[in-house]
């Protein structure tokens, strides 16, 4: 269990822009890894209304389960450990785990972990690299027919950290653009392939 406060930058990019960051890094295929994550709701949209997220995210041998709070600067993440086992049988139920800091979260906010279900699913592709600002991640994300490609700065610090990716920007020679986060593209896409159907 833990509890993190999340502060990250973040600008969505082309596919070119994506293929100049990883020239510039170096980044080879073999140095991304994957990761899905699978988003949770009540049928009211009790988290979305409080600005809250939920997912569990799965890699090859592990997992977590993690639910987003709103801050004044950032999110703070209170995450649960699950095995890659327990996450496979809790998304094919489109349940969560009720126990645990996450369980406990849930039910401070009034939020029945029972009435939760899944709604969206998104695979990321990532590459992350320590930088002496934060962590920086370089991601493709694949959702319903949608392929898109972002790179974020996660950060301790929010005054230092816009600097340090302001900075990145200027160096990769991109201009930023706002990315929304990914449980909302993700949203967006599952709602345009209702549309398009």
């Amino acid at each position: 269990m833990s509890q993190q406060l999340e502060i990250e930058y973040k600008t969505l990019l082309t596919k070119k822009e994506f293929q100049q960051v990883q020239a510039y890094f170096q980044i080879t295929k073999a140095d991304f890894f994957t990761q899905t994550n699978t988003y949770f709701d009540t049928p009211q949209n009790a988290l979305k209304k409080g600005h809250y997220s939920l997912r569990i995210r799965q890699w090859n041998t592990h997992a977590e389960q993690t639910l987003k709070v709103p801050q004044k600067i950032g999110k703070l993440e209170v995450t649960d450990p699950l095995s890659a086992d327990e996450a496979r049988r809790l998304v094919q139920q489109a349940a969560v785990k009720t126990s645990g800091e996450v369980g406990k979260y849930l039910q401070k906010i009034k939020i029945d972990p029972t009435e939760l279900y899944s709604f969206g699913t998104l695979t990321t592709h990532r590459y992350e690299k320590h930088l002496a600002a934060g962590i920086l991640a370089l991601d493709c994300s694949v959702y319903y027919d949608l392929t898109d490609y972002e790179l974020e700065l996660e950060v301790t610090d929010a005054k230092v950290g816009k600097a340090a990716f302001n900075r990145l920007l200027q160096e990769l020679n991109i201009i930023e653009k706002p990315a929304k986060s990914k449980i909302q593209r993700m949203m967006m896409g599952k709602h345009a392939e209702k549309f398009h159907k």
